[in-house]
């Protein structure tokens, strides 16, 4: 784990980083869900935010977009798991830092 999330402090992490984040949650917040729990951020999603949004990611971003939300799924369902007060619909939460630091942990970007 970087020490700047160890600390939760967003001020030390990298531009990069933080834009991703910003897109992420952005996305996270419109998700919908099936009864069961979350649904993934899917492509056709990404497309439709970045087409209204005026954005233009990279097929980097996209990628790491997804791997983000793959990790923020095994995030809400080890949560829920562990606390059944929260049920499958628990959003993510984007003060989650470490969270966070895993999802870039497995995008390659966390250092």
């Amino acid at each position: 784990m970087t020490e700047a999330v160890r600390k939760n402090d967003p001020e030390s992490l990298s531009y990069a980083a933080l834009h991703l984040w910003g897109w992420f949650i952005e996305l996270a917040s419109a998700r919908g869900g099936n009864g069961f729990g979350l649904n993934p951020i899917g492509y056709a999603d990404i497309e439709a935010w970045a087409r209204l949004t005026c954005r233009d990611p990279t097929p980097w971003e996209v990628s790491a977009l997804r791997r983000m939300d793959n990790a923020a799924l095994e995030e809400s369902a080890k949560k829920s798991a562990t606390k059944t007060t929260n049920g499958p619909g628990r959003q993510f939460d984007p003060d989650d830092w470490e969270a966070f630091d895993r999802a870039l942990g497995k995008v390659g970007t966390s250092g």
